[in-house]
């Protein structure tokens, strides 16, 4: 139990779906040949893959991921509980004058909070990104905001190594 994020049956039997998060990505290749005049909206693409907290006596244990396979609806993977715990933390703090969209850049394994206002956009790494571009804390603060001009240039090589690696597997 402990590895969905629940430490007892009470807390499985009281589980509900919170609100739900759909997953944009970015094109490596757009992220490969970025320049900083372009928007960061312009280059965010929704995936048919949504992540669904699941939430337990007011605590999000884990995440349900459902996707659209086949013309159908179905839960692909479950668990995560770390995310599941940073994103109920950050939904509860970030500002809520910025629209805010959970994008995983594949290729990078890195997940970010980007919060968009106006032709404005801030990227909060998650911890994946945080360990892979091996960004330390520039505050004290329960996260950190970067332009994408301070983020973007730092997921070119990661990118450029893991997509040689995918070509070179046989």
């Amino acid at each position: 139990m402990h590895l969905y994020g629940f430490t007892s049956r009470e807390e499985i039997t009281q589980a509900t779906l919170g609100k739900p998060f759909r997953i944009y990505t970015i094109n490596s290749n757009e992220i490969i040949n970025y320049r900083m005049e372009k928007k960061l909206a312009k280059l965010i693409s929704a995936t048919n893959l949504w992540i669904f907290p699941v939430n337990s006596l007011g605590k999000s244990r884990a995440l349900l991921t459902i996707d659209l396979m086949n013309g159908k609806w179905q839960a692909v993977a479950f668990g995560s509980s770390e995310l599941a715990n940073r994103l109920d933390m950050l939904a509860n703090i970030l500002p809520k004058d910025y629209e805010h969209k959970l994008v995983r850049i594949y290729q990078a394994k890195s997940d970010f909070i980007v919060l968009f206002k106006g032709d404005t956009a801030k990227m909060v790494p998650l911890t994946s990104a945080e360990v892979y571009l091996k960004l330390s804390k520039k505050t004290g603060g329960s996260y950190d905001m970067y332009e994408p001009s301070e983020v973007i240039p730092r997921l070119i090589p990661l990118i450029k190594e893991n997509l040689k690696t995918d070509f070179n597997y046989k």
